[in-house]
C-alpha cells in the first residue's frame, strides 16, 4: 500500500505551488506483518434434550511488525542544482519501523441453541451468540464492541451424507479507536459431512458474511499539482493511492477438514480455512486443530 504525503504549508496560500519546493511529495510504502495464534477453550451443556448452552473463551497471541519505506519524489525540485529535500541520512529514502506483541483473553462468546423441529432425519434450530468485549482493544485482542448474532440452522442426517445450512443477522454495538464502530452483518453458511469410515468424517463448508455499510479502503487516482523554480508553469502528476469508502462488503471463506474418532467419545478435528476472493483483510490459508470430548 502506497500513501503519498504532501509538503507542509509554509505561506498559507492553501496550495503546493508557491514556494515551488512545496510541490515535492513523499511516497510512503506500508508493509505490515501480523501473526495471530488463537487457542479456544469451549464447552457445551445440555440443559435439556432440545436446549443447550455454550461458551467459547479464546486466548490470543499477536505479533505485529510494521515498516514504512519512504521515498522523496522531487517532482518540483528535480531541475535545481542543489538538494532542497533530503532525509536526515542524506538520501531520498528512509525506513521507519515499529513492532510489538500482546497476549491475553480475547472476546468471549456465549451461545444458546434450541432445537425446535425434529422430523426424522430433518431438524431445525434457532440460536443466539453473544460476543462480549472482554479482550483488550488497545492491544488488538478484542473488538471493543458487543455483538449479538441471531440465526437459524437446518440439517438433514443421512446414513453417510449430512448437509447443513444456516442464516442469521449480527447486530453490533460500539467499537474501538482502531477498528471504529463495527458494522452489522448478514451471515450465511452451507456445508456437509461425508462418512469415509465409521471413525473418519470428511467435512466441507462455505462461510459468507456481508458487512453492511462498512468502512473500507479502495484505490483511487490522486492528482498532484506542482511548479518548478525555473518554470512557473503548473503541471500535474497522478498516483494510485488508498482512500476510504463506505458500503457493503462481502467476505467469503471455504473450509475443509477431517473429524477422527480414535476411541470412545474423543474427537480430533483438523480444518483448513481458505479465503475466497480478495475482499477484506484475511489470510489466504489458516489451519485449525481441535480436540472434543463428550461427557
Amino acid at each position: 500500500m502506497h500513501l503519498y504525503l504532501t509538503h507542509q504549508e509554509t505561506n498559507g496560500d492553501a496550495s503546493n505551488l508557491n514556494p515551488w519546493f512545496e510541490g515535492d511529495i513523499i511516497d510512503a510504502a506500508l508493509f505490515v506483518g501480523l501473526k495471530n495464534e488463537t487457542t479456544v477453550l469451549y464447552a457445551n451443556y445440555g440443559v435439556s434434550d432440545r436446549f443447550d448452552l455454550g461458551v467459547a473463551i479464546p486466548y490470543q497471541r499477536l505479533d505485529l511488525d510494521a515498516r514504512i519505506h519512504t521515498t522523496i519524489e522531487h517532482i518540483a525540485t528535480a531541475p535545481d542544482p542543489f538538494v532542497v529535500h533530503a532525509f536526515p541520512n542524506g538520501t531520498d529514502e528512509n525506513d521507519f519501523t515499529e513492532s510489538g506483541s500482546a497476549e491475553g483473553i480475547g472476546d468471549v462468546v456465549v451461545r444458546g441453541k434450541y432445537n425446535f423441529l425434529r422430523d426424522g432425519p430433518k431438524g431445525m434450530a434457532a440460536a443466539v451468540d453473544l460476543r462480549l468485549p472482554t479482550g483488550r482493544e488497545e492491544d488488538l485482542l478484542g473488538s471493543g464492541a458487543t455483538q449479538t448474532k441471531l440465526y437459524l440452522i437446518g440439517a438433514w442426517q443421512g446414513k453417510r451424507f449430512a448437509p447443513r445450512a444456516s442464516a442469521g443477522y449480527t447486530i453490533s454495538s460500539g467499537g474501538s479507536d482502531f477498528t471504529g464502530d463495527l458494522p452489522d452483518e448478514v451471515d450465511y453458511s452451507a456445508g456437509f459431512d461425508v462418512a469415509l469410515h465409521r471413525r473418519v468424517t470428511l467435512t466441507a463448508d462455505f462461510l459468507g458474511r456481508t458487512l453492511r455499510n462498512a468502512d473500507r479502503v479502495v484505490i483511487e487516482t490522486r492528482t498532484f499539482q506542482f511548479a518548478q523554480r525555473t518554470d512557473p508553469t503548473v503541471r500535474t502528476t497522478t498516483r494510485q493511492t488508498p482512500a476510504p469508502e463506505q458500503g457493503n462488503l462481502n467476505v467469503s471463506l471455504g473450509s475443509a477438514g477431517l473429524k477422527i474418532n480414535p476411541v470412545g467419545r474423543l474427537l480430533l478435528v483438523g480444518n483448513v480455512l481458505f479465503a475466497l476472493g480478495n475482499a477484506g483483510l484475511q489470510d489466504k490459508v489458516t489451519p485449525t486443530f481441535g480436540i472434543d470430548y463428550s461427557f
